[in-house]
């Protein structure tokens, strides 16, 4: 899967749980293999999957300066296209 094809996964997700109208756009996108991560982490997990993080930006309540969190993030898994929403508010 490319990048382009994750961000449209994410945004369909973004999409159908009506959340569209509370972000500004994409903060940021990033592939994690699992290779990597198990050999960071020194697992043997076999269910373990590169995976997409694919993060949006909030829009800030009016007057706020900043908040925290200030995301709301979506994994892609890379191979089965399988998308899970992770509320970050």
């Amino acid at each position: 899967m490319t990048e382009s094809e994750a961000l449209i996964i994410a945004s369909a997700v973004l999409h159908e749980a009506g959340l569209q109208d509370e972000v500004t756009g994409l903060k940021s996108i990033r592939l994690s293999l699992a290779a990597e991560v198990r050999e960071v982490l020194g697992s043997t997990d076999p269910d373990l999957a590169d995976t997409w993080y694919v993060s949006f930006a909030l829009k800030l309540d009016e007057g706020v300066v900043s908040q925290h969190p200030d995301n709301i993030l979506i994994t892609v898994d890379d191979h089965s296209g399988q998308a899970t929403l992770i509320y970050q508010m």
